[in-house]
């Protein structure tokens, strides 16, 4: 006797047996404990740089350039963001999910040229 066969011979069985079966996923759907946005938060380094009274195109040629290319050669950068204004730069260096921010912090220390 298939599965076919006992719901066509006792349908309220196979009503019964639905209803179960959609009770069921309404509780189990509800305790689902997914989160649809996981906490990510990927390393993330900032460098300020100050120097008073320079321009901001100073800022760029003088001081970003230089920090900028020496970053750049660092593995495992996913962004690499600027903002300079008059006398401050600040580099934003942001890591793939998969680095340790200690690690990351410490490749930035060793990159920057001391001045």
């Amino acid at each position: 006797m298939t599965l076919a066969e006992v719901c066509v011979k006792r349908p309220v069985f196979a009503v019964m047996l639905i209803s179960f079966l959609v009770v069921l996923g309404i509780f189990s759907f509800r305790d689902l404990g997914v989160d649809l946005f996981p906490k990510a938060d990927p390393a993330t380094v900032f460098v300020n740089v100050r120097l008073p009274g320079a321009s901001p195109e100073e800022m760029v040629t003088q001081v970003v350039l230089p920090i900028e290319d020496a970053l750049s050669t660092i593995s495992g950068i996913d962004e690499l963001r600027v903002r300079t204004t008059e006398g401050v730069a600040t580099i934003t260096v942001q890591f793939i999910l998969e680095r340790n921010i200690e690690d990351a912090a410490q490749d930035v220390r060793e990159k920057l040229p001391e001045r």
